[in-house]
């Protein structure tokens, strides 16, 4: 029987600096009140850590090689924004947009997710490990040989999500909505309820090339029916 991670929390103490200037290639900010708005621009190796972000705007931003650890980010715009081989460690994202999210390769492990709005992302070949999304909108979002361990998505629209090639183990999908999704054979080691069997099992029977047809036997032949 699959047991529910416990997720490490962000340590970010009380004593924190504000921080609202500029960033730079290879910036460390840490232990501060982050409010800057850096839409739009392009950057290589920031990196934030034991800090609370509030209102951050990244929209269409470049960041790579971004690494988060023990951050709690409120409020923050990440619509839009690019980030290659991002790290992400005990961090928790509230209320954020990522709507078109581009985070090829992000490393995530103990990531909390609230009502974020997610659609769209493109999170292909990324690992979460130790993860949970509660409340976010996923629909769209491509997952293709994205690598789940030990991970939630639940009270989550997952509508339209793609997993082909997906590798997942003791994900839990519980109060999601699963409409559309693509690549289902790849979900074998999820948790679901039992009001989340018919909207899974469908697409599951025709990637597994199984046909429901209740009309197929109309107009055959009654001399090659046996029950004639």
């Amino acid at each position: 029987m699959p047991v529910a991670a416990q997720l490490l929390e962000p340590r970010v103490g009380e004593a924190l600096r504000e921080y609202d200037g500029e960033l730079a290639d290879d910036l460390r900010i840490e232990e501060a009140l982050v409010t800057a708005s850096w839409a739009g621009e392009a950057y290589e190796g920031v990196e934030i850590s034991g800090s609370r972000m509030s209102g951050v705007r990244f929209t269409g931003a470049t960041l790579d090689g971004l690494v988060l650890k023990d951050v709690v980010a409120t409020d923050c715009e990440l619509s839009g924004a690019t980030l290659t081989s991002a790290v992400f460690q005990r961090v928790r994202f509230e209320r954020c947009r990522m709507s078109g999210l581009v985070a090829a390769e992000l490393s995530a492990r103990d990531v909390r997710m609230v009502d974020c709005q997610m659609d769209e992302a493109w999170l292909r070949t990324s690992t979460f490990d130790r993860c949970e999304l509660t409340g976010c909108d996923l629909r769209g979002a491509d997952l293709y040989a994205a690598r789940l361990k030990d991970t939630r998505l639940v009270h989550s629209q997952l509508d339209g999500t793609e997993w082909s090639k997906a590798t997942v183990e003791n994900v839990a999908l519980h109060g999601s909505s699963l409409e559309g999704l693509t690549g289902v054979d790849r979900l074998l080691g999820v948790v679901i309820a039992s009001d989340q069997l018919l909207p899974l099992a469908l697409p599951l029977l025709a990637a597994l090339g199984v046909t429901v047809d209740d009309d197929y036997l109309d107009g055959l032949d009654p001399s090659t029916d046996p029950d004639a």
